[in-house]
């Protein structure tokens, strides 16, 4: 499986900070747990600049925990909105 080359490299200088926002859309499934939609890469920016936009993730990525998707797969994370610094200054 290859990847997607980003639209444009946003990249700053190395040793500056770079500003990531990701919005991603996890795959949809039926009531029998059949997926009906693939996960997608809704709006990736760096630093400002859209990057990938509405990229589908036709199947689990290399770096998954599972080798299969279905509706019951464990999840590592939950959806937050939270924001950084999460309170805390760095």
């Amino acid at each position: 499986m290859g990847g997607n080359v980003p639209v444009i490299n946003a990249s700053k200088a190395p040793g500056e900070w770079q500003k990531l926002i990701v919005t991603f859309r996890a795959p949809r499934f039926d009531a029998g747990g059949k997926k009906v939609e693939n996960a997608k890469f809704v709006k990736v920016s760096l630093n400002g600049q859209v990057i990938h936009h509405n990229v589908e993730v036709p199947a689990p990525t290399r770096g998954s925990l599972f080798k299969d998707e279905n509706r019951t797969a464990r999840s590592c994370c939950r959806a937050t909105t939270a924001r950084w610094p999460f309170g805390k200054s760095y």
